[in-house]
């Protein structure tokens, strides 16, 4: 079953479980381009004809292979990045830090698809989005106020209570997050 909408990918994975990912890519229709156990023996496929996406199946112990993980999340040059498993947090964090594209607990349809969704909409989309789907259901001052209200709240928790930090993100003078505060204390 091949996708090529999508793209393709190379897995790497232990040899034991090759065939049982492989099906879970067949079943997501996706195009598997290469399957291997170590990321040393798939940097030759990432050299010459690198995939869209790349499956890191996480494996505890060898430091080597954390580096060299590391090392390929930090390549300027490389596709995105799915680690698949369940590092530690530490490590979860290194890798974060390292750039890496997503985590999943498992090799499951669902994750060969969850790489290739298309990217989150701009907050105008979603706005507008939320206009349509409110459409009938709130007024206009309704949905203007709950707008209002949410960013408001959102922007003084990011700001840790600071009004004045709150009134910058908002991109409005600091008397109205005064007026907000005092409508939402009532």
């Amino acid at each position: 079953m091949r996708n090529a909408l999508i793209g393709s990918i190379g897995i790497v994975v232990d040899r034991a479980r090759k065939r049982e990912v492989r099906r879970a890519a067949e079943d997501a229709a996706v195009e598997v381009a290469w399957i291997e156990p170590s990321i040393e023996q798939a940097m030759p496929f990432l050299a010459s004809a690198p995939p869209s996406v790349v499956f890191v199946e996480w494996v505890t112990g060898p430091s080597g292979f954390r580096d060299s993980l590391l090392l390929l999340a930090r390549s300027t040059r490389r596709p995105k990045l799915a680690v698949v498993g369940v590092p530690d947090r530490s490590e979860l964090f290194s890798l974060a830090k390292a750039g890496v594209d997503a985590y999943f607990d498992r090799f499951a349809k669902e994750a060969f698809r969850a790489v290739f969704a298309p990217p989150l909409s701009s907050a105008d989309d979603l706005l507008r989005r939320a206009a349509r789907a409110s459409l009938g259901r709130l007024g206009v001052k309704e949905a203007q106020k709950v707008v209002r209200c949410e960013m408001f709240c959102e922007a003084l928790t990011v700001a840790g209570g600071n009004r004045h930090e709150a009134a910058r993100t908002l991109r409005v003078d600091r008397r109205y997050v005064r007026k907000m505060a005092n409508e939402s204390s009532r």
